[in-house]
């Protein structure tokens, strides 16, 4: 996360430079709809850069509660909250490695093939 950071800080810092009109009121809207970049960044970070699954549950309430502590610590004041994401669908309890056990070409045409 602490890497994507970088990237994304330094993402938006370079549209400040480029003059585009298009990006630069891109920004302006994001830093108009929430007041601390750095929580924003992080919002964005989570939801939709972080994907996990681990076989025990209980690590991967674990690791929610980390991500939302992490998102609570870039505000500095309790303005700059905004309301947590949902990160289920993000950090999920399962066997990665056990895939599929079996498809049937027939169930898989069926669904997907229309």
């Amino acid at each position: 996360m602490q890497t994507l950071k970088y990237v994304y800080s330094a993402l938006l810092g370079k549209i400040e430079h480029l003059r585009d009109n298009t990006l630069t009121a891109e920004l302006e809207k994001i830093k108009k709809n929430h007041p601390s970049l750095d929580y924003f960044i992080t919002k964005e970070i989570i939801t939709h850069n972080l994907y996990g699954v681990d076989i025990m549950a209980e690590a991967t309430e674990i690791a929610k509660l980390r991500l939302f502590l992490a998102l609570v610590a870039c505000a500095e004041k309790v303005e700059e909250l905004e309301p947590l994401p949902n990160i289920d669908f993000n950090i999920m309890a399962g066997n990665s490695l056990i895939g599929l056990m079996e498809v049937q070409d027939t169930d898989y045409n069926g669904r997907h093939g229309q």
